[in-house]
């Protein structure tokens, strides 16, 4: 599920002092190799957490210009 791809882009934005929250259901905890990843996030600052049901993926940003990015469609909304 998760890997090594995203790495560079999220030590670039940790090490930038972005906060990220990472939620994943609760079913990657049996994908060895997205506890891995998860185990890395967290050794570098991320915070991680399951749930056993998520909503349709978003991603929220705090500074302006605020948004978010959801949706089946890819679609966004402004906050």
């Amino acid at each position: 599920m998760a890997g090594p791809a995203g790495r560079p882009d999220n030590e670039a934005l940790l090490a930038r002092g972005v906060t990220m929250r990472t939620v994943y259901l609760d079913s990657v905890r049996k994908d060895r190799a997205t506890v891995q990843h998860a185990e890395w996030l967290t050794g570098l600052g991320c915070e991680v957490r399951t749930a056993p049901a998520l909503p349709l993926r978003m991603l929220a940003l705090r500074r302006p210009p605020t948004g978010a990015i959801g949706g089946k469609s890819g679609a966004g909304w402004v906050i």
